[in-house]
């Protein structure tokens, strides 16, 4: 796919166990330059900001623990991208959509006022002015939506969505606390585009 260099994205297993004490964090790696005069440039190669995010398992079966390491070793570490469902931030309602090419409109998650892209979406409903369009009308592939046929109105969608993102480390920790019960270290995944 176009969004991760031709291989097939992986998608990080269900397991919806994680602690509550979770993190994020976002930003935009600006390099800021003075002159002596004071006057100010500031420069950032980033076209979205990378977020951060840590969390941990609290526990895991020993079934649970299994299942990850084996994720965690296909995806061999830090080495490839995958999609995380975020236990927070994943859900848009009715969101307005970005068009992006002909009869063709861009998931994207929201923050306050600012909105980026997304390209992995599900549980999709797409509407024309408040009414629902038969899931025939529209196809989406990698977070754009196609329409089949031109629409007047404003297209709107609800849908839960993915970060697409990669360990910030190469491995990953789990200690057996007693008989089938497992807790992680920190988990840090980083977005990339």
């Amino acid at each position: 796919c176009e969004q991760c260099g031709g291989m097939v994205m992986r998608t990080f297993p269900d397991i919806r166990k994680f602690a509550w004490k979770s993190t994020k964090e976002t930003a935009w790696q600006t390099t800021i330059a003075t002159a002596g005069s004071g006057r100010c440039r500031t420069l950032t190669n980033r076209k979205y900001p990378k977020w951060t995010i840590v969390t941990k398992f609290q526990t895991l079966t020993d079934e649970e623990k299994n299942t990850m390491f084996g994720f965690i070793n296909q995806i061999k570490g830090a080495y490839e991208p995958f999609f995380f469902l975020d236990p927070e931030d994943n859900k848009e309602t009715n969101i307005p959509l970005p068009t992006c090419g002909t009869n063709q409109y861009q998931c994207v998650m929201k923050m306050g006022d600012y909105v980026q892209p997304v390209y992995k979406v599900e549980n999709l409903h797409v509407f024309v002015d408040g009414v629902e369009l038969p899931k025939t009308e529209y196809t989406e592939s990698g977070g754009v939506i196609q329409l089949r046929v031109s629409q007047v109105g404003k297209i709107t969608a609800s849908y839960t969505y993915y970060w697409k993102v990669i360990m910030k480390n190469d491995g990953f920790k789990i200690t057996a606390i007693f008989k089938n019960i497992n807790q992680s270290d920190n988990l840090t995944l980083e977005t990339v585009e």
